[in-house]
């Protein structure tokens, strides 16, 4: 299922406790709240899928792309 963005209201100590719960595990906001609904709902943890890094020599990805915006290089994925 696509991701849907949504607004909440929530406590502003929950959401600072939940902010610093992302940074220290190095993940989005999004990925916490949706973790703790997972977990909450009893729904087993998703297990993100290896994504193949494509490689263009020794250059890395291609020099077009940036990274100002994730839509891109999703798109960019998906053409691969």
């Amino acid at each position: 299922m696509p991701k849907i963005k949504t607004t909440i209201s929530i406590d502003g100590n929950l959401l600072e406790m939940a902010k610093r719960e992302a940074a220290a595990d190095n993940s989005s906001l999004s990925g916490v709240f949706e973790q703790a609904l997972r977990i909450k709902m009893g729904l087993p943890e998703l297990i993100p899928a290896s994504v193949p890094w494509p490689t263009f020599g020794h250059s890395g990805l291609p020099s077009n792309l940036t990274f100002n915006d994730n839509s891109e290089l999703a798109d960019y994925l998906d053409e691969q």
